[in-house]
């Protein structure tokens, strides 16, 4: 089974509120992924059992499976790592650019009152 994941890239001109609307999908995101790795731990428990039931051909294919699932597991989890770092930083230049604007509205409003 191939699942495809698709997480949004934050584009450069996005603003502050996009930046969070994103934030938003992504941390629901984490939550069921966070919801899954139970399941893949309880996956792995019932592998190793099935196993050791002694039916050699059988094993050989469950262990074949569960490395393949697991190594997926943990592609899956480096991608959102990277992908949690890259909208880290886009919240952290939006939050600036927000700075700046009303520190340069403030310092219109100061001048323009002169």
């Amino acid at each position: 089974m191939l699942i495809l994941i698709q997480v949004a890239e934050v584009s450069p001109e996005a603003d502050l509120e996009q930046v969070e609307v994103m934030q938003k999908k992504f941390d629901d995101f984490q939550s069921d992924l966070k919801a899954n790795e139970v399941r893949l731990a309880d996956m792995n428990v019932i592998a190793m059992q099935l196993m050791t039931l002694g039916q050699t051909e059988a094993a050989v294919k469950i262990q074949t499976q569960l490395e393949d699932l697991n190594q997926k597991w943990s592609s899956l989890q480096q991608v959102t790592q990277e992908k949690a770092d890259k909208l880290g930083s886009a919240h952290q230049v939006q939050r600036f650019h927000r700075f700046v604007f009303i520190i340069r509205l403030g310092i219109y409003l100061i001048f323009s009152e002169f």
